[in-house]
């Protein structure tokens, strides 16, 4: 004999219309009657089984549940508002944070940068199955770095990657692309014309010069001075190719840490010279 069960008609067992909406009826109903028919005992389905048997699958569901997510409730909740990860100088080593979750670090230990010392840092595990000092991601994101830069780093076997930055080429930050600018030419230097006019432009931390130039004169063997803020760290030298007296020659540019780009050879004039380059600043 098969009992029928809806919904509304369960006993009181002390579990909640929420908690019994998550549960599959008809499964509880098959087990019950599957147990009582094995036991001999087909009419023995009471509200206490019916009970005992929610209340074991509801224990079993939750135990899943916990086991299969990142953190506790408690834990994922500190994702979305301030109740959270505390702000203190006690969180001062990046190895150190060994919680999934959002955070936030004042200190220097391994850290990403030695410019910043705060960073808003996500720690991403795997779940219980591997603890994260053994496996992981962060990232960090410095707290004041205009424009803003982010790092991030994996843990494989216990063992730390270094930082890398993430770098996102055109992005659309103010600032970051400076658009094509027009050098202030020195004595003896202009544009070749047409479709080759000199510029240079700074993408992020990456500047690139193009174009021809013409040399009239051999007054001067600077050919512009680039602002600060596009100059090299130190010098860099750079191959080219010109045109003079109706042949290709090949010719030595310099970009000194000061910002002059220089045509160290040939001291000739050019009908055009190529100033195509790039280099980080």
């Amino acid at each position: 004999m098969r009992i029928p069960l809806p919904p509304r008609e369960i006993p009181d067992t002390g579990i909640t219309d929420a908690e019994v909406d998550e549960i599959t009826w008809g499964k509880i109903v098959d087990k019950l009657h599957a147990s009582a028919h094995a036991a001999g005992q087909p009419d023995a389905i009471t509200p206490g089984s019916i009970g005992a048997e929610v209340g074991g699958l509801m224990t079993a569901h939750l135990a899943s549940a916990a086991a299969h997510s990142m953190m506790s409730i408690t834990e994922r909740d500190r994702l979305f508002n301030n109740d959270g990860k505390p702000h203190t100088q006690s969180a001062t080593d990046f190895n150190a944070m060994l919680t999934c979750g959002f955070h936030f670090f004042l200190g220097t230990l391994n850290r990403p940068s030695t410019t910043w010392s705060q960073y808003y840092v996500l720690n991403l595990g795997l779940g219980n199955d591997y603890a994260f000092s053994a496996f992981g991601v962060q990232i960090a994101i410095p707290r004041n770095a205009n424009p803003a830069v982010a790092f991030f780093r994996n843990r494989e076997a216990s063992t730390w990657t270094p930082w890398r930055e993430l770098t996102i080429p055109w992005a659309n930050v103010a600032g970051y692309d400076s658009g094509f600018q027009v050098p202030v030419f020195a004595s003896g230097w202009a544009d070749y014309g047409g479709n080759w006019l000199a510029r240079y432009r700074k993408l992020g931390n990456t500047v690139t010069l193009s174009g021809l130039v013409a040399r009239t004169t051999t007054a001067s063997s600077t050919i512009f001075v680039l602002p600060a803020g596009y100059r090299p760290p130190n010098g860099s030298y750079f191959k080219a190719i010109g045109h003079t007296a109706g042949a290709f020659v090949d010719a030595v540019l310099y970009v000194q840490a000061s910002g002059g780009v220089v045509c160290e050879h040939p001291a000739t004039t050019f009908t055009w010279l190529s100033i195509s380059m790039t280099f980080t600043v």
